[in-house]
């Protein structure tokens, strides 16, 4: 998936279904579209996407949870150590462009749940 993004998988990709007529392609069928159409004017529209996450910033260890496992990786991150471009950007809390002291209030707020 990463190379078809040019290399970085987005943090969100959106996604929705609708099938044609015909196998020639045609009309889209309203009635058959997922999520449900809004519009249903044969169009998919902006707003009939869902949105699924690919990313979780602070989950360096990409099991979709914030945990201890991710405390003891955010530190070689913050010191300089791991330069791993996924645990950057998963440290990079605020999404400056950097892993630094101003990402740790962010990760503890997320490790804590407050």
């Amino acid at each position: 998936m990463a190379a078809a993004f040019g290399g970085i998988v987005p943090d969100t990709v959106y996604l929705a279904f609708a099938p044609y007529a015909n196998p020639d392609g045609g009309a889209l069928v309203s009635a058959s579209q997922v999520p449900p159409c809004q519009a249903c004017n044969g169009n998919l529209d902006a707003n009939e996407y869902l949105g699924f996450q690919t990313f979780r910033r602070g989950d360096l260890n990409a099991d979709w949870r914030i945990d201890a496992a991710d405390s003891l990786l955010i530190v070689p991150v913050l010191l300089g150590v791991d330069a791993s471009a996924y645990h950057v950007r998963a440290a990079d809390m605020n999404a400056d462009g950097t892993a630094d002291g101003r990402d740790i209030p962010l990760f503890i707020a997320s490790l804590t749940g407050s």
